[in-house]
């Protein structure tokens, strides 16, 4: 839910702003996997407007499902670096 995910990028942060390192460094990057709308652009739009004291500032996003509307995702898009398209979706919506 985007309610989780933003609590998840405040306690990242919280913990990102105190003296230790995380474990394993950094986070450099956010990965959203596309399964609703309009959650996945919330949640697009949260990571966006609270970036992480680390300076993670990739975001991608995952486009499996084939009933996915291409013009209701351009808006998401334009805020992601990365985007991954999987075969069907692209085969379904070649002529969108």
């Amino acid at each position: 839910s985007v309610e989780h995910f933003r609590a998840a990028l405040a306690r990242a942060a919280e913990q990102l702003s105190g003296a230790a390192a995380a474990p394993f460094g950094e986070p450099r990057w956010c990965h959203l996997e596309c399964r609703e709308m309009p959650s996945v652009r919330e949640m697009a739009h949260a990571f966006r407007a609270n970036p992480l004291p680390a300076g993670a500032s990739v975001l991608s996003l995952e486009v499996e499902k084939p009933h996915m509307v291409p013009a209701e995702l351009l808006p998401v898009f334009a805020l992601c670096d990365a985007i991954f398209l999987s075969r069907e979706f692209l085969e379904r919506n070649q002529a969108a």
